[in-house]
């Protein structure tokens, strides 16, 4: 029996073809618009971490530590590794300092009294061992030797008054809270008079010493390290040498970026050292060619500019930005101050492939890394242990431009 032919006009029957979107690898870009993004990216990518040849979901956080008190904020987390001991402290908004190594309840605190949970600190070796050291620029530092804290043992200046430390060619800097004065300790030493050396009249913008640290510079002349300081104004003072008395002590040269994010703002990556500023994050590898608007063409984090100029412009002087790298999974995080207890976000990048995305839905305050894990506190006291378990399904989106349109998978 014959089928009835088509009637003339009748709509042809619809065909439907399947088309595959290759997987964001590239990361989140929202740097042009949407028709000019290039391949392998997500114009949103939200709890998702970019590997080299796949997207995964962001896996779930489980409490760790707890019993510090629901409303005691952890500002900070300091992690200590010597041989097979590990440590890891946990500096909550309640003046204490808890130890949070292992899971369960924390006991009692392990120092009281203090005055600011904001914490800057590193671990230093000597001939007598290794010792962990914070500064906050309001209490007397202390020292932790592997086993109890204890009472800084450096002269010369009132420790409440260092606002930042670091360890330059076995010597230990520090900075004066609102000056342009940097003091250092004899070598291999955590204690003993502290020198003086003024800055002053290196930095024309006048400002204060805000942080600094060690770089290593690839020369034509060979590598060679310098002592790095910066204030909060986004100049940068470059010296080589021994050490302020020696001989061969030079300043390399003095440089303009954006004002800086805090004084956690500095991150080491491979070869590298970048500086998270307004303008975005600046490799200091670049600082020395280009001027400080032309900065902004080679930062990190130019795939997201205009996402990273929202969160800068809403959150002027804010406290709480850092970036911590997480070599396991060659992640750097960069954790965003929060503006309300609704506002939960990080952005997250793959250190080596520079792909972007963004994390929320994580009340984290501080961030830390301890042996392979990571952990974040909380704004109720806790400290959780962060991409463990399955992966978190709850928040993840992304949304993948395909000829002009923007297509959004849940």
């Amino acid at each position: 029996m014959r089928k009835p032919q088509r009637t003339k006009g009748q709509p042809k029957a619809r065909v439907n073809s399947a088309t595959t979107l290759p997987a964001p690898v590239k990361g989140w870009y929202v740097g042009d618009n949407i028709t000019a993004a290039p391949k392998g990216t997500a114009y949103i990518l939200d709890n998702c971490y970019c590997q080299y040849d796949y997207v995964r979901a962001r896996r779930g956080a489980l409490a760790w530590a707890t019993g510090m008190g629901s409303s005691a904020k952890v500002q900070t987390l300091m992690p200590y590794v010597a041989g097979t001991t590990q440590r890891l402290f946990a500096v909550t908004d309640g003046g204490k300092i808890y130890d949070a190594t292992a899971a369960g309840a924390v006991g009692a605190a392990a120092v009281t009294g203090l005055t600011s949970a904001r914490m800057q600190y590193i671990q230093f070796t000597t001939t007598g061992g290794q010792f962990l050291l914070w500064a906050n620029g309001a209490d007397a530092m202390q020292t932790y030797d592997g086993a109890a804290w204890a009472a800084s043992t450096i002269t010369g200046i009132g420790t409440s008054s260092i606002s930042n430390l670091w360890a330059f060619k076995s010597r230990i800097f520090m900075i004066e809270k609102n000056t342009l004065n940097s003091w250092y300790l004899a070598v291999d030493s955590i204690g003993g008079a502290a020198t003086k050396l003024s800055l002053g009249c290196v930095f024309r913008l006048g400002g204060s010493l805000l942080c600094g640290a060690t770089w290593a510079i690839n020369s034509t002349s060979g590598l060679y390290e310098t002592c790095v300081f910066i204030t909060d104004l986004g100049e940068i003072a470059f010296y080589d040498g021994d050490g302020p008395a020696a001989a061969n002590w030079t300043l390399k040269g003095t440089y303009k970026i954006g004002r800086p994010l805090g004084p956690n703002c500095l991150v080491k990556a491979g070869g590298d050292l970048a500086v998270m500023t307004e303008q975005g994050i600046i490799p200091l590898s670049k600082v020395m060619q280009l001027d400080e608007l032309a900065l902004q063409g080679v930062a990190v984090t130019k795939p997201i500019a205009p996402a990273w100029r929202n969160v800068v412009q809403q959150r002027p002087g804010y406290l709480g930005w850092s970036i911590t790298l997480w070599p396991r999974e060659t992640m750097a995080i960069v954790n965003i101050p929060q503006t309300s207890t609704s506002d939960k976000q990080q952005f997250i990048a793959n250190a080596e492939s520079g792909a972007w995305s963004r994390y929320t839905g994580w009340d984290a305050l501080s961030f830390a890394v301890l042996g392979d894990n990571l952990f974040y506190g909380t704004s109720d006291g806790r400290v959780m242990q962060a991409e463990t378990g399955g992966q978190d399904h709850r928040f993840h989106r992304c949304s993948v431009p395909f000829e002009g349109v923007s297509h959004e998978v849940r």
